[in-house]
């Protein structure tokens, strides 16, 4: 009951302009999803889940993003996972398609985070999904626009943890972007950082990281940037 309170004051909050409000608001429900009755939670969920997906499209500061990220990711947990599969799909087409809803960065790094928090909660059940929204992840550290690959780069970090390995090709893609990424000249921080976030997790469930050129790679890029001029690399 409480829950679905919430979702009815939550009504008309998805706006940029309401960001303060929402930002309060999926803080509330994120609390109640996890203390609330799992029964009450699929009751609303449908609504609850419109609610999440206006909000991503709302251009999202990054404190709404994670509560919007953390909802979702609870509401699968305690609710019904009957439409995490769509949306799964959903979210990778907003990506891929010319012609998307999610028309802003903030939109779409926002999708790129979610789709990466998905993975790494319930990538286990999902196994086929989870590798297409991660070779779709390792296209977009290649976009044209900086926020988007640092977004890319951080949810390819959080996605592989629940992979369970990766395919040959994906790895090979991966290990080329990390490449390029790493060699790039005046690169930002940020990228770099969240770059090298994803070594750790890619080389711990490679298969064969040891026999092919992987570990060779990888060692040696490490090993450059703890001579890199910017602080926060090394």
């Amino acid at each position: 009951e409480r829950l679905g309170k919430l979702l009815e004051a939550a009504s008309g909050s998805g706006s940029s302009e309401a960001q303060p409000a929402l930002l309060e608001l999926l803080h509330q429900i994120q609390h109640e999803l996890q203390v609330g009755d799992s029964d009450e939670v699929k009751q609303v969920q449908k609504k609850l889940e419109e609610l999440l997906t206006a909000a991503l499209l709302a251009e999202p500061a990054p404190p709404t993003s994670k509560f919007i990220c953390s909802a979702f990711c609870t509401v699968y947990a305690r609710g019904s996972r009957t439409t995490m599969y769509t949306m799964m799909e959903l979210l990778s087409s907003w990506i891929s398609n010319k012609a998307s809803p999610a028309t802003s960065n903030a939109s779409r790094v926002a999708i790129l985070q979610l789709l990466g928090e998905l993975c790494a909660v319930h990538g286990t059940s999902m196994i086929n999904l989870a590798l297409d929204a991660i070779a779709l992840l390792i296209k977009q550290t290649r976009a044209a626009e900086p926020p988007l690959r640092v977004a890319a780069w951080s949810a390819l970090a959080a996605s592989l943890t629940s992979a369970g390995g990766l395919p040959v090709a994906s790895q090979q893609e991966m290990l080329k972007s990390i490449k390029q990424t790493l060699t790039e000249r005046n690169a930002p921080l940020e990228l770099r950082v969240s770059c090298l976030s994803s070594i750790t997790p890619l080389a711990k469930d490679t298969e064969g990281f040891w026999q092919g050129d992987m570990f060779e790679t990888l060692s040696g890029l490490i090993v450059k940037c703890l001579d890199d001029p910017l602080v926060g690399v090394r």
